[in-house]
């Protein structure tokens, strides 16, 4: 089976840039298999693109941290990628206030 993968955003009625991010993470050892994730920037929040950037960014390196997950262990590797990204997100915002 071949995976054919298409990414597409839009902004919405807001006026403004698009801070939503999307990224794609695929292993050359599991071809078929893929994690799709995809940040809305919340327009209009301070630093919206950085926090939607980088929490794609994180979730995508700690899901498949060391290997891809066994169907077992999926929910358990996504929340824990999903609480490092939050983390991430939050830490900058604590020590930068114009995030």
């Amino acid at each position: 089976m071949k995976l054919s993968i298409g990414q597409k955003t839009d902004p919405g009625p807001r006026q403004g840039p698009n801070q939503d991010s999307i990224r794609v993470v695929q292993m050359d050892a599991h071809p078929h298999s893929a994690l799709l994730v995809v940040a809305d920037g919340m327009g209009g929040a301070a630093a919206g693109d950085y926090a939607s950037n980088r929490a794609v960014e994180v979730i995508g390196e700690r899901y498949f941290d060391d290997s891809p997950p066994p169907q077992t262990d999926v929910v358990t590797r996504l929340e824990t990628a999903i609480w490092a990204a939050n983390d991430a997100i939050f830490n900058k915002a604590s020590h930068s206030p114009s995030h």
